[in-house]
């Protein structure tokens, strides 16, 4: 049950395993700094090649959208009531 050799890099590695003797399988082991590089790495992006500027203010935009959308805006007007208000005051 040891590794038949050492992985020091980043990136999927395919590796053999002895479940038993007369069993054996391929799995696949993913090498990331992070959650989200593994992620990454699964959807094929090389995460070791620099990303250019273009890309990092992509990826800022796109979740500036993700949070704008969920909360609501504190500037937001509040509903303005004052037209019924009126409108009461002056059938009475």
């Amino acid at each position: 049950s040891a590794l038949d050799r050492t992985i020091k890099s980043l990136g999927l590695h395919e590796v053999s395993i002895a479940l038993h003797p007369e069993v054996s399988a391929m799995v696949t082991i993913n090498v990331a700094r992070s959650a989200d590089e593994a992620e990454r790495q699964l959807r094929g992006e090389n995460v070791l090649i620099e990303k250019t500027d273009e890309e990092l203010a992509l990826e800022d935009a796109e979740a500036l959208f993700d949070d704008a959308g969920a909360a609501p805006a504190d500037d937001a007007p509040a509903p303005d009531d004052t037209d019924t208000k009126d409108k009461r005051k002056k059938k009475g």
